[in-house]
């Protein structure tokens, strides 16, 4: 929660939130707001990995996570966070 608050992710977030008013306020667009989706979640998940790591509990993981996993874990909650959104629509 901290993280979305920080001021340059909640603008991002406000952003998208405006993309999202502008494009549900049409009847036909080819705007999917998907650009201000990931460069919101980019933000938000570079804020969380640095005390997200620490608290995981890898049951069984012999490596300890490093940096070079966090794109892996971008990927993965772009996926996440993209079925989300088309859930919701």
């Amino acid at each position: 929660e901290s993280c979305g608050q920080k001021g340059h992710i909640a603008q991002l977030f406000e952003k998208y939130q405006a993309c999202n008013d502008r494009v549900n306020g049409k009847s036909k667009t080819t705007e999917t707001c998907m650009e201000e989706l990931f460069d919101y979640y980019h933000e938000l998940d570079h804020c969380v990995a640095k005390d997200l790591w620490p608290k995981l509990n890898f049951t069984g993981f012999t490596a300890i996570p490093t940096s070079d996993m966090l794109p892996d874990l971008f990927q993965l909650s772009i996926k996440l966070f993209a079925s989300l959104s088309l859930a919701i629509e």
